[in-house]
């Protein structure tokens, strides 16, 4: 489809507002925003909605499109549709440079390399889908290994414990068992910016990094090591 390429800052990121949504709600609304605060928010789109509405209900071309906009006074345009438009929208197509940076700083220490393995805790064999790195826990930042959008920032009872994805174009990296998040989902971030901190939530024997890279959100994974130009040995 075809996009205006203004921009509207929604929290932490910059997005692009559809044709479709300008022609509904109009392309007053993005001055309109940049003039309080530069970030999208709903508030904003009903503010703006019942302000252009007030100016313009004389005519008698406008009505509410939706039901409960109607407490607000909000009848210009579609208050819910810039959601709608950011919610199927895909920002993650040109983001990541497709080379990896350390995900700690300092010194790397690999404990624990990619492919099959004993497992740790239970003692048989495994596939370990990612390489385990030495940190310090509660101490030592996680950072991000490339430019790109957090798609997953939160507590993973399947063993990963606090774990968070980042999606760089087809390539996704993650980071688990961290003591904290220091992100969220929908977040861009730059490579070497912070995301959590290193930890042993999860199934975990001890503080140290697992860190993932795939083509699939819970699958499609490859050695991580390889992308960081690093050897295992």
């Amino acid at each position: 489809g075809e996009s205006l390429m203004y921009g509207v800052k929604w929290g932490k990121r910059w997005r692009r507002i559809s044709k479709p949504y300008l022609s509904l709600f109009g392309a007053g609304f993005i001055g309109y925003v940049m003039d309080h605060g530069g970030e999208y928010t709903q508030e904003l789109a009903i503010d703006f909605s019942a302000m252009k509405y007030d100016e313009l209900k004389h005519t008698g071309n406008f009505s509410c499109i939706r039901p409960e906009a109607v407490q607000y006074g909000a009848c210009y345009g579609d208050i819910y549709y810039v959601d709608a438009v950011l919610g199927y929208y895909n920002f993650t197509a040109a983001i990541g440079s497709g080379e990896w940076s350390v995900p700690i700083a300092g010194a790397l220490e690999i404990t624990s390399g990619f492919g099959m393995r004993d497992d740790p805790l239970s003692g048989s064999r495994e596939n370990h889908k990612g390489v385990d790195f030495s940190c310090i826990g509660g101490v030592t930042p996680v950072q991000s290994v490339d430019r790109g959008r957090v798609i997953y920032a939160t507590f993973n009872d399947g063993g990963y414990g606090n774990y968070v994805m980042i999606q760089h174009g087809e390539m996704i990296s993650a980071y688990a068992h961290m003591s904290s998040i220091a992100v969220e989902t929908g977040d861009i971030v730059d490579v070497g910016q912070k995301v959590g901190v290193c930890g042993t939530t999860g199934s975990s024997t001890g503080p140290h990094l697992h860190l993932e890279a795939k083509t699939a959100k819970w699958s499609e994974h490859q050695n991580p090591a390889a992308l960081l130009g690093i050897g295992e040995g």
